[in-house]
């Protein structure tokens, strides 16, 4: 919810769409990082030991997003989704694995919903900034219907043209 509320009030408003998303990656991303404390102070029995590499996942589930709440574009955006399906698929490996009432059975049933929700939010977010920004096709075609063609070609370059005197 931290995430979420600076997000909101440092992305620029015409990216707001995507800000839920966003917050909902690096959320995750920074509960991940507290996990990896938890386990590095305290090293909870029946739990694996940390490999450096879980690092690059809390990387790129905080500085992927910020890429795309400032700069929504189609790159950071195919970078989170093929990361997200990847995640998708070794978590499920992971929950397969796990004996019937194991202890991490939750947190990766967490992990797979915060997943699919990012992809789903992110999906969304994304198509309705590009649609902001671009305007839909009805929008255009409605657009297209008020201007009026008089056929004087030569007046409306002239009235285009704000630095060109207007004959009276």
């Amino acid at each position: 919810m931290l995430a979420g509320a600076l997000l909101f009030w440092l992305v620029p408003k015409k990216y707001a769409p995507i800000v839920a998303a966003c917050a909902l990656q690096i959320g995750h991303g920074l509960w991940m990082l507290l996990g990896m404390l938890v386990i590095y102070f305290f090293q909870p029995e029946g739990v694996a030991p940390l490999n450096p590499f879980d690092l690059f996942d809390v990387l790129i589930l905080v500085l992927v997003p910020l890429w795309l709440a400032f700069q929504p574009g189609w790159i950071p955006c195919l970078i989170l989704a093929i990361y997200q399906v990847m995640g998708i698929a070794v978590n499920g490996m992971a929950l397969s694995a796990q004996p019937a009432g194991g202890p991490l059975i939750t947190a990766i049933l967490v992990h797979l919903f915060l997943r699919t929700a990012a992809l789903v939010a992110m999906a969304i977010g994304f198509y309705e900034v590009r649609q902001s920004l671009v305007g839909t096709r009805d929008e255009v075609e409605e657009i297209d219907e008020y201007e009026e063609d008089d056929g004087n070609e030569e007046q409306d370059e002239v009235d285009e043209n704000p630095y060109r005197p207007r004959k009276s």
